[in-house]
C-alpha cells in the first residue's frame, strides 16, 4: 500500500514539474509581429512608407532611385533575384515579391505600426519595451523577432537586429 501511495505521489510530482517547466518555456518565446505592421520610411514625418508586401515600383517611389539594380543568382535554387542597392541598404525581390532587406545605415527607419521607429545607430535597449521577450532572449549581438501568420502562429521569417558590444544597432535584416 505504501508503495502505491509513494508511486502516485512521484507521478503527481513529475506531472506538476513537467507542467511548470512547459509554462516557463512558453513564457520566454520570442515576440511575434505581423508583417503588415512593418514598414520602411526615410523619416518619421513623411507619409510615404514601403510595406513588406509592396512592389519594387513602390520601393523606388518611396525611397527614391537606387544606386543600382543588380541581378543576384541564388545559391540555393535556380532563381535570379533583383537587388535594389541604396547607400548601405539593399532590398531583394523575386519578381515583384520582397524576399529580404538589409539596412546598415540610419538613413532608413523601420516603422512598427507607425508608432515605434527604429534605425541603425539606436541603442538596443530601446527595443526592450517593444519586444520584451525577444530582448530577454538576445545574445551574441543579435535580437530576433519572428513574424506571425494572420492566425498568430510563428513563421520561420524574422527581423534580426544586430548590435555591437556597446549596444548600438549596426544592422537590421528582414
Amino acid at each position: 500500500m505504501k508503495k502505491i501511495i509513494l508511486s502516485i505521489l512521484v507521478i503527481i510530482c513529475i506531472g506538476l514539474y513537467s507542467c511548470d517547466a512547459q509554462s516557463q518555456t512558453n513564457s520566454i518565446l520570442p515576440d511575434l509581429i505581423a508583417p503588415s505592421a512593418v514598414a520602411i520610411r526615410i523619416n518619421k514625418e513623411t507619409n510615404p512608407i514601403f510595406k513588406l508586401t509592396d512592389s519594387p515600383t513602390i520601393l523606388t517611389s518611396v525611397l527614391g532611385k537606387p544606386k543600382s539594380i543588380d541581378n543576384i543568382n541564388s545559391e540555393q535554387d535556380t532563381k535570379i533575384y533583383k537587388e535594389y542597392i541604396y547607400d548601405n541598404a539593399s532590398f531583394y525581390f523575386d519578381a515583384d515579391k520582397l524576399t529580404s532587406i538589409h539596412i546598415k545605415t540610419s538613413s532608413f527607419i523601420l516603422s512598427l505600426n507607425g508608432l515605434h521607429h527604429i534605425r541603425v545607430g539606436d541603442n538596443i535597449s530601446g527595443l526592450q519595451d517593444i519586444f520584451p521577450n525577444s530582448y530577454h532572449l538576445k545574445e551574441d549581438g543579435q535580437l530576433f523577432v519572428n513574424f506571425k501568420t494572420s492566425n498568430g502562429t510563428a513563421t520561420d521569417e524574422a527581423i534580426l537586429f544586430e548590435y555591437d558590444s556597446t549596444g548600438v544597432l549596426t544592422n537590421i535584416i528582414i
